[in-house]
């Protein structure tokens, strides 16, 4: 029904250019009364909503435009007021005969131009209909339009039947916190057309946001873009050629984590919070939303939180809180508080939904030994930050009650810039690891002692660099299923002590590689006492101290992995099998094993008997450097 503007007009030049023939017509006026009904929910701005279901009533000063033979007429409301049925009177030009049909539209009085209507009934939505709503239920309301038809049959019991025909999206944004001048914008895009926009006053907690939008069929990226004061960020749904069907309401739950500055939140009556700043950091502010606002913090002191409940957030305009590497970090102490937010609040007080930079040692153990430091069941911690500065987030929540951590972004890595962050923490879920681009040390020991963490990571990398996963889940003896591995071109000590007393492993991921480097593998499963089944090692080719003390302490390893390399190198296998007491299976077809250390104590402590298989005509030694005694020795 919905027509172009250009026919709208078309339809009004006609209509001038006859209206000479028709005056005749124009002065017969025929009394008439319309029973006008809502048939369907989310119809109308006088309604009340219950559970998923809305009804519609009609309103003292609603209209009726009722369009007939080229003409348009108004009828105003007589009964029916709070009602979802109506008796409309008035006239209307010229005498319809019998089987005349007539198109109706509601004219609402909260909204009177929200539409265009020609005498034919052709209509057209005014520019801005759905780009200057207030949010509410009604105000998303008034940019309906109600059309129907009705016969007028004898000219009595004539009743118009109108249903919505535009589609409703309820949005509750949760947990929003940003105190600006609390007016916020919401726009609800499909590509890069603005379908809705609605102007609120934004309140501490959830906002629920009711857009109204022209039903149809879009193609484009479907988002919504918050803004409030000088912050702004965007939220893609999941969802893309959507299909808004008239007269529905679409509904559902957004969290904008990145407008939330960084935030305590006390658990027990009481809590404190307390942020000791070094020098050479800049003001910091803080929130406790007790009608004060921001203020300025002073360095040590104490926020008391005197309810369950109370929060306190900080901010600043500071791009480092361990500005001197020779003193100690910036920390924060807190008892029994939960912690979620943007920690880019303290680099940008106004701007941190936009920031995603990081400079080197920004955070340094900014969180660490809080082990009452808990996440909110329903709000996250948030870490934007795509480029990072070395050593940015060392030990940031270490010794943390931590149990799920944030999202980290980015895929481009620095030195050191996860090493140790949740280390023995109480993680129970990693984080994804999308990063393909390593940084020396940047995963060093990253989720060290983390005892409550059952599964690793993907670590998509095939291009390793040194030390990246030394120490990553070291002592993490909760971890049964350990990450694939499928970079096949080692850096130095890229493994070293990756799962270093993993007790929960009972196999190892495959190792592809056979391109090494110095000490990759060194201590790789030290004292995986459960580590069944070693993963097989293709390289021929050895480097300095690659295997050294790979299996150290695995008792439960009944048989090594075949040794294909012939020339062996410094250490390459020293203490490699050490103390594995169950050991008794080794084949080595090494023929050059006169490399300095390259066996030494290799096989101390494995079982008092088994099977080595060496190359045919090698000589080696007997004893715990070399072959154990009492071990059958064969050729091949």
């Amino acid at each position: 029904m919905k027509k172009s503007i250009f026919m709208v007009a078309a339809a009004m030049l006609a209509m001038l250019a006859t209206s000479c023939n028709k005056e005749e017509e124009v002065l017969m006026q025929t009394p008439i009364t319309i029973s006008a009904n809502y048939g369907g929910g989310d119809s109308k701005v006088a309604y009340t909503e219950d559970g998923n279901n809305i009804t519609a009533t009609w309103e003292t000063g609603d209209e009726l435009i009722v369009c007939w033979n080229g003409h348009k007429n108004t009828l105003t409301l007589s009964s029916g007021a709070g009602t979802a049925s109506a008796t409309f009177t008035g006239t209307i030009t010229g005498t319809p005969t019998a089987n005349s049909t007539l198109v109706c539209f509601v004219k609402d009085k909260n909204n009177p131009g929200a539409v265009i209507v020609s005498d034919n009934g052709d209509y057209l939505y005014t520019d801005g209909t759905f780009l200057a709503q207030d949010g509410t239920l009604a105000g998303a309301a008034k940019c309906n339009l109600y059309y129907g038809t009705c016969f007028y049959g004898d000219g009595t019991n004539i009743s118009c039947t109108f249903n919505v025909n535009t589609s409703m999206m309820k949005f509750t944004l949760k947990n929003l916190i940003y105190d600006a001048d609390n007016n916020a914008t919401l726009e609800y895009k499909s590509g890069n057309t603005v379908l809705a926009c609605a102007s609120f006053a934004e309140v501490d907690g959830d906002n629920t946001i009711y857009l109204t939008i022209p039903a149809g069929n879009y193609s484009g990226k479907q988002t919504l873009v918050y803004s409030c004061g000088a912050m702004s960020t965007t939220y893609t749904l999941t969802f893309s050629n959507a299909n808004f069907a008239a007269g529905q309401t679409y509904s559902k739950d957004i969290e904008f984590p990145l407008m939330t500055p960084i935030t305590f939140e006390a658990m027990v009556a009481n809590a404190q919070v307390t942020f000791y700043i070094v020098s050479g950091v800049g003001t910091v502010q803080y929130n406790k939303y007790d009608g004060n606002g921001w203020r300025n913090y002073t360095s040590a002191t104490a926020v008391t939180l005197t309810n369950v409940g109370d929060k306190v957030s900080f901010r600043g305009n500071n791009d480092c809180y361990r500005p001197n590497p020779n003193s100690s970090p910036s920390t924060f102490a807190c008892s029994n508080c939960y912690l979620y937010g943007n920690v880019m609040s303290l680099v940008s007080s106004t701007g941190y939904a936009q920031a995603t930079s990081v400079v080197q040692s920004a955070f340094e153990e900014l969180f660490a030994y809080n082990f009452t430091l808990k996440n909110h069941p329903n709000k996250d911690i948030a870490l934007p930050a795509t480029t990072l500065g070395n050593f940015c987030y060392y030990m940031m929540f270490y010794e943390s009650g931590l149990t799920r951590a944030p999202e980290l972004p980015a895929t481009t890595l620095s030195v050191g810039c996860y090493e140790a962050m949740f280390a023995r923490s109480s993680l129970t879920a990693a984080p994804e690891l999308p990063a393909t681009t390593m940084a020396n040390g940047c995963y060093i020991g990253m989720f060290s002692g983390c005892t409550s963490l059952t599964t690793a990571p993907a670590l998509p990398a095939t291009t390793l660099d040194e030390e990246c996963y030394k120490e990553m889940f070291s002592n993490c003896t909760g971890l049964t299923t350990p990450p694939a591995l499928p970079a096949t071109t080692m850096a130095h000590n890229c493994y070293a002590a990756m799962f270093y007393g993993c007790t929960g492993l009972t196999t190892a991921p495959a190792l592809p590689a056979t391109a090494l480097a110095e000490g990759c593998y060194i201590s790789m499963f030290e004292n995986c006492t459960n580590l069944g089944v070693a993963p097989a090692l293709p390289a021929t080719s050895l480097e300095n101290e690659c295997y050294r003390s790979m299996f150290t302490g695995c008792t439960d390893l009944i048989s090594a992995p075949v040794l294909p390399a012939t020339t062996l190198v410094t250490s390459c296998y020293s203490r490699m099998f050490k103390d594995c007491t169950n050991l008794n299976y080794v084949k080595s077809l090494a023929t050059n094993i006169s490399a300095e250390y390259c066996t030494d104590r290799w096989l101390e402590g494995v079982a008092s008997s088994g099977t080595f298989v060496k190359a045919s005509g090698t000589s080696w030694t007997t004893g715990i450097s070399g072959i154990p005694s009492g071990w059958t020795v064969q050729e091949q």
